[in-house]
């Protein structure tokens, strides 16, 4: 089985739901990420509510997706390590609409709601062109996959954990999508969570 993400048209850039683009749903507090390698501010792509994921129902938690675009090839956001990304864990109760700092490119240009196709097909990338055969709709609507088997463009990057260096398991694919985001030119965004230590995930890109 293959859950796809499609888009659904706008959608409130505040809500605490899965979605792409808009602003970060976040606690009090919250200190907007920024890129270890340029020191910038970085762009939240979007969210995923772990509760949508397929064996994770009842998870009450959001993972934020930020990326570095602020000179775009310079900072090595395809490298999960590389400090030039970050997916902060989040539960949901008391979050706001994180303000992002006046420097840098912090926001995508639309923010994109979703809904969720079941596929039969196993294979994401099958998955995402039978879709489209057979609604004829354009695969750009298809904004990606959550859980499942990760499909990987090029050799398996699967990130270890940084706390307890165990493997960590696939959320969410992203497509570059309606909205802007930059994944090297038709790339695949991959978001990871550790499933022992809960504030541990990582998100990355392959074109």
């Amino acid at each position: 089985m293959t859950l796809l993400m499609i888009h659904a048209g706008d959608a409130d850039p505040r809500a605490e739901v899965t979605r792409t683009g808009g602003l970060p749903s976040a606690p009090a507090g919250f200190e907007w990420p920024r890129c270890a390698q340029c020191g910038g501010a970085l762009q939240f792509l979007g969210q995923v509510l772990l509760a949508d994921v397929p064996g994770r129902g009842g998870d009450d938690r959001l993972v934020l997706l930020f990326q570095c675009d602020n000179d775009p090839g310079a900072c090595e956001n395809w490298e999960a390590r590389s400090g030039s990304t970050a997916a902060p864990v989040v539960a949901r109760g008391g979050l706001s609409p994180a303000g992002p700092p006046a420097d840098g490119v912090t926001v995508l240009g639309a923010v994109s709601g979703v809904r969720f196709e079941v596929s039969d097909v196993e294979d994401y990338g099958e998955a995402r062109e039978e879709y489209g055969e057979r609604t004829g709709e354009p695969l750009r609507v298809v904004l990606g996959q959550l859980g499942g088997s990760t499909y990987w463009l090029q050799a398996d990057q699967t990130p270890g954990c940084p706390d307890c260096r165990k493997p960590m398991t696939s959320v969410a694919h992203l497509e570059e999508g309606f909205d802007g985001a930059n994944f090297g030119g038709g790339g695949i965004g991959y978001a990871f969570l550790c499933d022992g230590c809960p504030a541990s995930a990582r998100f990355f890109w392959q074109v």
